[in-house]
């Protein structure tokens, strides 16, 4: 968003943001829900641990051959990062979401 400012112009933060939204919400042009906090958990999203077993099961039942490196890097592709936040999967821990998939 901020690469699309001119040159000179402030790039835009989260303060800018919350400060713009109170005047709306003062001003009457915006709903004051939008400065209550957002709730927590209980969200539609998986546990990131959890959609990475979903994503390594689906790909291994569809590709039986398919080795854990291979998985891995599938992994990353869709954007299914290891938990302790490094850039590739190691193979181990391809295996181990597996093995937790078939129980």
């Amino acid at each position: 968003m901020n690469e699309a400012l001119p040159a000179g112009r402030r790039p835009f933060i989260l303060e800018r943001l919350v400060r713009s939204v109170r005047v709306l919400v003062r001003e009457g042009l915006a709903d004051a829900s939008l400065l209550a906090p957002a709730p927590k958990g209980g969200g539609a999203r998986k546990p990131p641990a959890r959609r990475a077993m979903e994503i390594a099961a689906a790909y291994a039942s569809g590709r039986p051959g398919a080795t854990p490196a291979k998985i891995g890097a599938e992994l990353v592709r869709m954007k299914a990062m290891p938990p302790r936040g490094g850039q590739a999967w190691a193979p181990s821990s391809v295996k181990a979401l597996l093995n937790r998939a078939r129980e």
